[in-house]
């Protein structure tokens, strides 16, 4: 069919990306797609990747694509009538990249390798950089035993699978919480230098992954990392998973005592899902019962919403917003926001999570969820001034037949919630040939938007907080109220970029 063709822009030091989509009213099979690198006008030339999109057909009824396999040559696609088929075009800037616009052109072939179509896809790099460090912290689970059985390397390959999956998770801004060459909480590899000088990795928990918080653990872990005073920073103790009982409230505060024996300035969250009084006169909830242990505090979006204003979606929306505190906590001890506001002021890092609920218009990481909505989640994130964001994980595969690590993850529970996709960011690379990960079109969301993040704190530090929170403010205004026109939304960051390149550069 015809083209549209669109101008993508981004900064040094970004990856971006764009659709192309390939229809045919007569259908047609063999197809070769390829794309040259991008180039400007004096040569350069960027790295540039191609993918396409693999579509599951059992989505709520619907066929929906998800992972982005790589385009490798020799590869041939059918298109049949009256359907479509998305195609990935990525490019990534470096540092230095000069500033300006770069071209690459697209070609489609037939069977018999005569060209059908060809089109020039733009990309303007403007001229300022993303800092290699990222101001919005993250961590989420990479599950080294999901990829290990998943490619059938029950031998083991010396940690090359772990290490190309956290890697690929990496240039996508994303931390896992292990480190590769630490997997069991031990630094006896001089291999994990390569990743505790590498300004990328702004956050790992020193333990590793489910590890238990044993004095000998403890002292080992801070002899080694209290070496170099950067190592620690980026440490974060995650050791109790959403305390939902005062047993698990004291596991935390216990912790907290070996913690601040042998590990001096720790870090340390236990992620909060839920909120309870502990007392009759609400005068302590679960927030307050680990005030001397957690100085990262971590939670769900759904806590900022106050008493008043669940009062008012119970009558605005067709689902009320989700509301975990009581009245009578709130005027006790004040709203969650006044509260974590002032542990912030004292120091203390403020991040949330999401899973697979709730439902809109709160929003999740999951495969029905409109993509421009994993980049507003970002941006209210700044909004609300949280530190950090927090996923359970990006390859929690379930089996389904002999899929694993390839299906549309459906769960459905009386919670309730009936959902795909939650807790994959990633897909096993076996089905497709790949000794690897293979992305998929949400990870490249949030990846947008952790860097949509770093655009707004950039812009922050030339102008001001208020500023952006006036720039955010026209998108989003709460975590119920916001635009998704996408069109609007592009010419809103487009506008965002624009201004930061002028203040970088005047």
């Amino acid at each position: 069919t015809g083209w549209y063709t669109y101008t993508m822009r981004l900064a040094k030091n970004e990856i971006e990306d764009c659709h192309l989509l390939l229809a045919a009213a007569d259908g047609r099979t063999g197809l070769t797609v390829s794309v040259s690198p991008f180039t400007n006008a004096d040569g350069v030339t960027l790295t540039t990747d191609l993918m396409y999109a693999y579509y599951f057909e059992d989505v709520d009824g619907q066929t929906i694509p998800d992972p982005t396999p790589w385009v490798r040559e020799g590869m041939t696609f059918d298109l049949p009538a009256g359907q479509s088929r998305i195609f990935i075009i990525k490019v990534h800037t470096a540092a230095d990249s000069p500033a300006g616009m770069y071209q690459a052109t697209v070609t489609v072939k037939d069977a018999d390798g005569r060209e059908v179509k060809k089109a020039v896809v733009s990309a303007y790099v403007w001229n300022f950089a993303l800092p290699e460090e990222t101001s919005c912290k993250t961590q989420m689970d990479l599950s080294w035993w999901n990829i290990y059985v998943s490619h059938k390397c029950y031998e083991g390959d010396d940690g090359l699978l772990y290490k190309l999956y956290y890697d690929y998770l990496l240039e996508n801004r994303i931390c896992a919480y292990t480190l590769p060459y630490a997997t069991d909480g031990t630094y006896e590899d001089s291999r994990i230098l390569e990743y505790l000088n590498n300004p990328r990795v702004v956050a790992f928990n020193p333990l590793s992954w489910k590890k238990d918080a044993d004095v000998w653990r403890v002292q080992a872990a801070y002899a080694y990392l209290s070496q170099n005073q950067d190592w620690l920073r980026r440490s974060y103790f995650y050791l109790v998973d959403e305390p939902g009982s005062q047993d698990a409230l004291n596991k935390i505060n216990s912790i907290a005592e070996v913690l601040k024996q042998y590990f001096p300035g720790y870090k340390m969250l236990a992620p909060e899902h839920v909120n309870y009084a502990l007392n009759a006169d609400s005068t302590e909830d679960y927030f307050s019962a680990v005030q001397n242990s957690i100085n990262v505090w971590c939670f769900k979006p759904y806590f900022f919403t106050t008493y008043e204003e669940y009062r008012y979606s119970v009558y605005a929306y067709d689902k009320p917003l989700t509301y975990w505190m009581t009245p009578q906590l709130e005027k006790n001890l004040g709203t969650f926001a006044d509260r974590m506001y002032a542990e912030q002021a004292g120091g203390d890092e403020l991040w949330w999570y999401v899973t697979r609920n709730p439902e809109s218009p709160e929003i999740t990481l999951l495969m029905e969820t409109q993509a421009v909505r994993y980049r507003i989640l970002f941006w209210q994130q700044k909004l609300y001034n949280v530190d950090g964001f927090l996923y359970y994980s990006v390859n929690d595969w379930y089996e389904m037949g002999e899929n694993q690590g390839l299906n549309s993850k459906h769960e459905v529970s009386d919670f309730p919630y009936d959902v795909y996709g939650n807790g994959v960011l990633v897909y096993c690379g076996s089905p497709f040939g790949e000794y690897g990960p293979v992305g998929c079109l949400r990870l490249e969301c949030v990846r947008d938007g952790i860097e949509d993040y770093e655009y707004l704190t950039m812009l922050a530090e030339q102008y001001d907080k208020e500023t952006v929170d006036l720039i955010i403010r026209r998108l989003t205004t709460s975590l119920s109220e916001y635009n998704t026109d996408e069109e609007f939304f592009t010419a809103l960051r487009i506008a965002v970029g624009t201004l930061l390149e002028q203040a970088v550069n005047d």
